[in-house]
């Protein structure tokens, strides 16, 4: 399993994950393999969020997970709405006036 360690500095992490969309790409959105891939970034996922609480900084930090579109078959230029489909998820505390 990956390590991560944080800092309390004012920098923003970007961290792609890109093998949920290579794997969809070339064995099928949906597959088995593209599923355990999902998995699997999902684990990667809680390690960064368990960095940032053991960091000491999660009630200041916002981290956005946000995936560029979906796929059907090997593909997503057929314009069905599965390609169609994205998601953009955020977590951290609201602060007013603070975008």
């Amino acid at each position: 399993m990956p390590r991560a360690t944080l800092s309390k500095t004012n920098r923003p992490l970007l961290h792609p994950f890109p093998d949920p969309d290579t794997i969809g790409h070339e064995l099928g959105w949906g597959s088995p393999e593209q599923l355990e891939a999902f998995a699997d970034a999902d684990a990667a996922l809680g390690v960064v969020l368990k960095a940032i609480r053991k960091a000491g900084i999660a009630k200041t930090s916002v981290v956005i997970v946000s995936a560029d579109h979906g796929g059907h078959g090997r593909g997503h230029s057929q314009g069905t709405p599965e390609e169609h489909a994205n998601s953009l998820d955020c977590l951290g505390q609201r602060r007013q006036g603070h975008f």
